[in-house]
């Protein structure tokens, strides 16, 4: 499965008020929550242009691709996964 924006909505505390507020609001979150949804890539987690905490445990990534995008990234949890390539850190 990959990661889409109604997987990242689902995990936020808050909505989108409107439909077309969707790209407004991804782009405002500063703490993305995937955990556990079975993700095999987060490859499109670049649409949350002001993340600063990536939370992406209990997947089945087998790698970050995607998060070099995210400049304001400062945390990243993504224990208990598959990851072989750690090429966003090289």
């Amino acid at each position: 499965m990959s990661l889409t924006t109604d997987i990242i909505i689902a995990g936020q505390k808050e909505r989108p008020r409107r439909p077309d507020d969707v790209d407004r609001f991804l782009s405002s979150i500063t703490h993305i929550r995937v955990n556990e949804k079975g993700l095999e890539d987060i490859e499109s987690v670049g649409i949350c242009q002001r993340a600063q905490a990536l939370y992406a445990y209990q997947n089945k990534l087998t790698s970050l691709r995607g998060i070099e995008s995210l400049v304001f990234l400062t945390h990243v949890y993504a224990q208990h996964n598959s990851i072989t390539s750690m090429k966003p850190f090289a």
